[in-house]
């Protein structure tokens, strides 16, 4: 079982989050676009946001500067899709069995029961080191398609 955390230090820390986002997105799009990267607040410049970061990846950049932007990058794409789709932040803190338990999550953005954790997503980005990952993870948790059972036998 997960360890629960301290509701009102988390807090805390979610709320300094929010506070220092638009400064983030800013120091973020600041490091893209000198790397010929324009990070426009679209939902296609997420898919720019894959270039710039695999880039970095691939050519050994400075350790630093790809840990900066690790830092950086969920919370531009948690306010793409929070500007895109609506919703807002909120801290998941309710079940220490959740998956995303202790994060920052975009809810609301798809009925009242999805969380979209864009720092889950980031990961999947770093360990498939493709293009598409954010894309896909977006896809699926804004439009999620119904399992098709049908195939199954009823018996």
């Amino acid at each position: 079982m997960a360890k629960s955390l301290n509701r009102e230090e988390e807090d805390e820390k979610f709320n300094e989050f929010v506070f220092h986002l638009p400064d983030r997105i800013e120091e973020l799009r600041g490091l893209a676009a000198k790397a010929g990267h324009e990070l426009d607040g679209s939902l296609d410049s997420l898919d720019e946001l894959e270039r710039f970061y695999l880039a970095l990846l691939d050519r050994k950049a400075d350790p630093d500067l790809i840990e900066r932007v690790e830092l950086l990058s969920p919370g531009y794409i948690g306010d793409v899709v929070r500007k895109a789709y609506g919703g807002r932040w909120k801290l998941n803190i309710e079940n220490p069995r959740h998956l995303f338990y202790g994060q920052p999550v975009i809810f609301g953005h798809a009925g009242d029961k999805l969380e979209f954790s864009p720092f889950f997503v980031f990961k999947g980005v770093r360990a498939r080191r493709s293009p598409g990952v954010i894309r896909r993870a977006i896809e699926s948790n804004v439009k999620p398609k119904p399992l098709d059972l049908s195939s199954l036998p009823t018996e």
